[in-house]
């Protein structure tokens, strides 16, 4: 899409190479769902749901915490809070009478496994860790996009089947709930996923930039 917008720019075709995002070529493996799991000390069998804050953050995550702690369907939650500390220790108490179990880091150097063993990713629509998501064949569930750059990305992503936005609490709770009545949609989600990633853009875009400078 943006090659497209850059040629109407008048940039001749010829210069413009589109290699994806590069991101850590472990996003690029295949890996044991169940293993994954057993080695995290998961259930193996419950749906996951992955919420990542960002590194300082997202703003309304911790009512959609409270919302997944009280989900009346047996669910596990994993909880990325980044380098927020107070965020992480706000989860902690929202977790603890939790029902349904709750797993919450901070910062962690292990997010290819916890993507590779979700079911659904929870997140801002950031490009990088969308694009892990789209690597990892993970469906997302983008939250309050920033207009500019997120609401971009979020429209691509959702045109594509890959995604699905809420832009409020009340849109959200109407999305997640119909995405754990139909796993289908989810499947299909994947699916999507594996026809729109580039999970090798770390090797293309070095072989050009290589190329490039002979």
């Amino acid at each position: 899409e943006i090659r497209k917008e850059l040629i109407g720019l008048e940039i001749e075709p010829e210069k413009i190479m589109v290699t994806g995002i590069p991101v850590d070529i472990k996003f690029a493996h295949s890996y044991s769902c169940k293993l994954l799991r057993v080695k995290n000390g998961l259930n193996t069998s419950l749906p996951t749901i992955l919420v990542m804050s960002g590194a300082y953050g997202m703003g309304d995550i911790t009512d959609i915490c409270r919302y997944l702690a009280g989900f009346e369907e047996k669910i596990q939650v994993l909880v990325i809070a980044g380098n927020d500390e107070k965020l992480k220790r706000k989860i902690e108490r929202i977790a603890e009478p939790s029902a349904n179990p709750f797993y919450v880091y901070g910062f962690v150097d292990n997010v290819f496994e916890l993507m590779a063993l979700s079911d659904l990713l929870i997140s801002k629509a950031g490009g990088l860790t969308t694009t892990e998501a789209l690597a990892s064949n993970l469906p997302m569930l983008l939250y309050k996009p920033i207009p500019g750059q997120e609401v971009g990305n979020a429209n691509y992503l959702r045109n594509m089947g890959v995604a699905e936005v809420a832009y409020n609490l009340k849109d959200f709770i109407r999305i997640f709930e119909k995405l754990m009545a139909q796993p289908q949609i989810l499947k299909k989600m994947a699916d999507n996923c594996s026809k729109v990633k580039k999970p090798l853009a770390t090797i293309g875009a070095s072989k050009l930039l290589l190329e490039l400078i002979k």
